[in-house]
């Protein structure tokens, strides 16, 4: 009986604590829509150069590695949102975008993020 009071206690705790947290919505949309845009650069990307040859890999890295900055950028403001609800859908298409924009990488995680964020925007209501 005790375990289930404490139990319920800190069940009633975790919640209100969540009712505190708030990020700001327009945050969060922008958030989203970075990550969509990061997506899109990491296609054109993709389908821009060779990176098997050393010259367009070069190149591919002078004209997008900003964009690898940017997502590291994306990940840590992510990561510090206050809201769980808001960070959870938003941190795995930040990986995928990462990955995404890697001149190295393969086009397989640009489709992966696509197919994230379409989840992400349901369970973000965007």
């Amino acid at each position: 009986m005790i375990k289930r009071l404490c139990i319920a206690l800190l069940f009633s705790l975790s919640l209100s604590a969540h009712a505190d947290i708030q990020d700001d919505p327009n945050q969060i949309q922008r958030i989203y829509n970075d990550l969509a845009q990061l997506k899109q650069y990491g296609i054109e990307l993709h389908q821009s150069y060779n990176t098997n040859n050393t010259a367009d890999l070069q190149a591919c890295v002078k004209s997008y590695g900003p964009l690898r900055t940017q997502a590291k950028q994306l990940q840590l403001e992510i990561k510090n949102l206050n809201d769980p609800i808001n960070r959870m859908p938003l941190a795995y298409p930040a990986d995928l975008a990462f990955q995404c924009v890697y001149c190295g990488g393969k086009i397989k995680s640009c489709q992966q993020l696509e197919a994230r964020l379409i989840k992400s925007k349901k369970r973000l209501g965007l």
